[in-house]
């Protein structure tokens, strides 16, 4: 992966975190909100790999817990998980 790939994930992540803090809390789902990020971290991570996908997760997760004064680093411990294991998922089911 080049440096400019890296750098248009990683916008595409912060991207997200911003529309997850402003836009999706004011929508309402059944009592639920849309999670943008993890769709998004999910997406990139299947895509990049379990390192890079481990590394946005924490990313996100830190800027949204800073965001929304939630408690620190419990989004960015789950976030990270779920940006490792889908890129893990990613490489194991990828044939070429």
């Amino acid at each position: 992966m080049t440096g400019i790939e890296a750098l248009k994930a990683g916008g595409l992540i912060l991207f997200a975190t911003l529309v997850q803090v402003s836009i999706a809390e004011w929508i309402e789902v059944g009592e639920g909100h849309p999670s943008v990020v993890l769709v998004t971290l999910v997406a990139v991570s299947l895509l990049r790999g379990p390192v890079f996908g481990a590394v946005a997760g924490f990313t996100a997760g830190l800027v949204l817990d800073t965001a929304s004064f939630g408690t620190f680093g419990m989004t960015s411990l789950l976030l990270t998980i779920a940006g490792y294991w889908t890129g893990r998922f990613g490489e194991v089911t990828t044939r070429t």
